[in-house]
């Protein structure tokens, strides 16, 4: 019995036919967009915070993915400003910087992207010669990068990927 199962697996190996590797080459400046994973504000951030994010959609070079849609991407905070006084705004900067390739490699990117709170110092101080000198106490707004947002970067550099050799079905 046992002897008849391995054959049987062995026959129905055999329509099996590894196909040859495929050379991609990601070039210098190709889009990418990226899906930020979690909320991140200016409140709670820290300076070389880790950011997460996932590809948006696939990227295709030749009808062949090389980064698929959900492949996870890093950044990391480069700035952050709290709310302050006189209506001055939160701030977030951020770095990202790598994006996994469907062989694992990770392919750098660039674009640093940057987002401010509302400023209401102008609001304030127009206020403040109208009314009084309390206009020091009102408080910006901290920035919110909302989970979901999309953002559009670049590759950084060419990037030639070796894909493995794929095994089908025939």
């Amino acid at each position: 019995m046992r002897r008849l199962m391995m054959l049987t697996i062995a026959i129905s190996l055999l329509p099996m036919v590894a196909e040859g590797g495929t050379k991609v080459t990601i070039q210098d400046g190709t889009e990418i967009r990226l899906r930020l994973r979690e909320e991140v504000s200016s409140a709670t951030a820290e300076v070389d915070d880790k950011m997460y994010f996932d590809a948006a959609e696939d990227l295709v070079i030749n009808g062949v993915t090389v980064i698929a849609a959900g492949a996870h991407a890093w950044g990391t905070v480069t700035e952050v400003s709290k709310k302050g006084m006189a209506g001055k705004g939160g701030k977030i900067n951020f770095m990202i910087e790598y994006v996994e390739a469907v062989d694992g490699q990770r392919v750098r990117l660039k674009k640093s992207k940057e987002r401010e709170g509302e400023d209401k110092m102008g609001k304030s101080i127009g206020l403040a010669a109208v009314v009084s000198p309390l206009f020091l106490l009102k408080k910006g707004k901290d920035v919110k990068l909302k989970a979901g947002t999309e953002y559009t970067i670049y590759v950084d550099g060419d990037r030639r990927l070796d894909l493995a050799p794929t095994v089908s079905s025939r």
